[in-house]
């Protein structure tokens, strides 16, 4: 992997942790609505790593 990949992949990954984190303080308050958008945004997040991961073994 280059840097250029190695940098996309830790920007998703940090992403995806903050997601996580806004998604879990969301459901402690008990906006149901945040959390489901922010479900699929971390779905999203993640679908797009994978994408990177697997581009970056061919």
């Amino acid at each position: 992997m280059n840097n250029n990949t190695q940098a996309k992949i830790k920007d998703l990954n940090k992403k995806i942790k903050i997601s996580k984190l806004k998604r879990d303080a969301y459901s402690l308050l008990g906006h149901s609505k945040k959390v489901q958008e922010n479900k699929k945004t971390i779905f999203e997040l993640e679908t797009k790593l994978m994408k990177i991961k697997l581009d970056s073994t061919k």
